[in-house]
């Protein structure tokens, strides 16, 4: 399952104050081409909101102009809310386990340490930089497939099938992983979706375990029938 934010309170008071801390639930997988299309949504509603902070007197949109003004403050908020999620979270799949969990509280850390939230809200309510706000979500993205990777890595595996243990023609295994369950494939230069080999399959992962004493690497193999 792929990870995904949840709801949580934005803009304590109602003041500007930046994007608030999403948490970060699962059960979807964003689309890059998705993220593009709330960015591009986003950029309108920024234009339309700095025409208002700049063109229109402050005390008629808090006047007059106060509701309509309001909500297009919490229109953009939105957007700019949806446009992070898919953009920041694009293809990444955790499993409803302790360890999924583990990778999801991490993300949400990162993002709460960082304060995102914030300086996008900064960067939209009060620079209006549609620029600045991409830099950000980019610098995130990076931050996020850092902490992603590691988890990626302990899921990916040998995986030997019927046909590695042919005793007249032995195939070497498939590099394979668990969460996307996917193999790698060195002409595609990237994993790819393909039937898996006949037969029962042995998983086969390879772990690292780091001696304190003498700060080596020790490799030890964990095998999975499947």
């Amino acid at each position: 399952m792929a990870v995904k934010p949840g709801n949580t309170r934005f803009f304590p008071n109602a003041k500007e104050k930046g994007l608030g801390v999403r948490k970060i639930r699962r059960e979807e997988v964003a689309a890059t081409e998705k993220a593009v299309k709330a960015l591009e949504k986003a950029t309108v509603t920024l234009e339309k909101y700095r025409k208002n902070k700049t063109l229109v007197p402050p005390e008629e949109l808090a006047g007059k102009y106060k509701k309509s003004f309001e909500k297009l403050k919490q229109q953009l908020k939105e957007e700019l809310e949806e446009y992070l999620r898919l953009f920041v979270l694009d293809g990444l799949r955790v499993r409803n386990d302790d360890e999924g969990q583990q990778v999801i509280a991490e993300i949400n850390q990162a993002f709460k340490e960082a304060q995102i939230g914030r300086q996008v809200g900064r960067a939209a309510f009060r620079e209006f930089d549609l620029e600045k706000i991409k830099r950000i979500a980019e610098e995130h993205r990076r931050k996020v497939e850092g902490i992603y990777k590691a988890y990626f890595d302990r899921h990916t595996c040998l995986y030997a099938a019927g046909p590695s243990w042919d005793p007249d023609n032995p195939q070497p295994p498939l590099i394979y992983n668990d969460i996307v369950d996917k193999f790698y494939d060195e002409a595609a230069g990237g994993w790819i979706s393909k039937e898996k080999p006949p037969g029962a399959a042995i998983l086969i992962f390879v772990k690292e375990n780091r001696t304190t004493e003498e700060d080596k690497h020790e490799q030890t193999g964990e095998r999975k029938e499947i």
